[in-house]
């Protein structure tokens, strides 16, 4: 009888630490997968950023390029029109320095503003050529 009771007991102590072993087997487990999962989700988030990063980037890289692109058209109109919109501001505002320069600084503004719009209306969307200088 105390044999019986002996190996029922160790059978019942094999039955718990069998239990026990398959309950942290599958604790390791689903750890496991909860990392692998988090280190999934981190490397995706990572690779957003980068690629967030590349394109503001590269669109910071195309306005500096349009509003170097811009100065150059700016520059270059101011250029051919200078002489004449000064001598326009002296007989419009004779001896007012700062309305003059306010008429030019108008006058400069609006005609870049109508070569953008013949342009526009004359090449559709092919590249803005700079004025020559």
């Amino acid at each position: 009888m105390v044999a019986q009771q002996k190996e029922k007991e160790e059978k019942e102590r094999i039955r718990r630490e069998e239990e026990e072993r398959k309950r942290l087997e599958e604790q390791r487990r689903r750890e496991e997968e909860e990392r692998k999962i988090r280190e999934e989700e981190e490397r995706r988030r990572a690779e957003e950023e980068a690629r967030k990063k590349i394109e503001m980037e590269k669109q910071l890289e195309e306005e500096r390029k349009a509003e170097a692109d811009r100065n150059k058209i700016v520059a270059g109109l101011n250029a051919q029109t200078a002489a004449q919109f000064s001598q326009y501001a002296a007989q419009q505002h004779p001896g007012d320095r700062e309305s003059q320069k306010a008429l030019i600084d108008h006058l400069q503004t609006q005609h870049y503003e109508q070569y953008m719009a013949q342009l526009s209306i004359s090449d559709g969307d092919k590249p803005v050529p700079a004025p020559v200088q």
